[in-house]
């Protein structure tokens, strides 16, 4: 069925509730998040993960300090490295 204004593949209704299209969409988006990711650090001071593109908030906890950082993981980038001091 095709709905008056709706000229691509709708991801709602008029009412703004998922079709199985939006849900569909909904599932892929969470399953591609990276969520909390934690752990330490090696003996080297260095931690690895991997993630998909987009902007990630880093915290980093040591003793009774903390520090945030950002980053980007933009398309075609190799890996990428962030130093941060605590």
């Amino acid at each position: 069925m095709h709905q008056k204004g709706c000229y691509q593949m709708c991801l709602t209704d008029w009412n703004m509730r998922n079709l199985p299209t939006g849900d569909t969409v909904d599932m892929l988006l969470q399953e591609w998040a990276t969520n909390q990711l934690t752990g330490a650090t090696d003996i080297h001071g260095s931690y690895s993960f991997l993630g998909f593109l987009g902007e990630y908030k880093v915290t980093v906890n040591y003793a009774d300090r903390s520090t945030v950082a950002f980053m980007s993981l933009p398309q075609g980038a190799e890996t990428r490295q962030l130093n941060i001091q605590v």
